[in-house]
């Protein structure tokens, strides 16, 4: 019964099983590790959006000709 095979290559049942095994914790860890990433890259985003809207707004008052009532 034993048999020599690359994990979901042979078309055996367990082989199959095996191999999606495999594949799903393979792509639950990739996630998980991914998530910091995703949670910095979002602060850095909303960090340069602000910088952004801050350079608008210098642009916008300059290009005023009365002083700005608040």
């Amino acid at each position: 019964m034993s048999h020599r095979c690359r994990w979901g290559t042979c078309g055996s049942i367990v082989c199959d099983a095996v191999a999606m095994i495999v594949s799903l914790v393979y792509r639950a860890v990739r996630g998980l590790l991914s998530l910091p990433e995703l949670l910095l890259r979002r602060e850095a985003s909303v960090a340069a959006e602000v910088l952004v809207l801050r350079h608008e707004n210098t642009v916008l008052r300059r290009q005023l000709t009365s002083p700005v009532r608040y």
